[in-house]
């Protein structure tokens, strides 16, 4: 039986699958981007100038990879990142997701249009230019 990443080596081995497990409502949502999908073309032209180049060392290194943000300190320096509606092409995903980073201490943040609350352990970030934007009246 072949592994997981023997399946599918890249991210984006996966999309054509993902698109026949999900409604086809929840896969445009997520497959989508905005401004006819020119942010999605921009991502993709600046990931393309990026090249990562191994470095191979000598010896044992241990390296400390924790960092602190928002005065709380992380095993690691990335999370997750807000996804919108995630629980509609998981049920359940927003939960996992936020178990998952507490159990790993990593940072966690939840979408301002996120299905589901996830209140309780270490603190969750909500990201969002609308809500401070209506709260402060403008």
């Amino acid at each position: 039986m072949s592994s997981l990443v023997d399946k599918f080596p890249r991210v984006v081995d996966m999309v054509n699958l993902a698109k026949r497990r999900m409604p086809h409502f929840a896969s445009e949502y997520l497959f989508a981007g905005t401004g006819y999908d020119e942010a999605l073309d921009n991502n993709r032209k600046a990931f393309k100038q990026i090249y990562l180049v191994p470095k191979y060392l000598k010896g044992t290194v241990n390296p400390n990879l924790k960092t602190k943000l928002f005065g709380n300190e992380y095993d690691s320096p990335f999370g997750v990142a807000p996804v919108g509606m995630t629980s509609l092409m998981w049920p359940g995903a927003e939960i996992a997701l936020a178990k998952m980073s507490l159990k790993n201490n990593i940072p966690y943040s939840l979408s301002t249009v996120a299905c589901a609350s996830v209140g309780g352990g270490r603190k969750t970030f909500r990201w969002s230019w609308m809500v401070s934007t209506l709260s402060s009246g403008r």
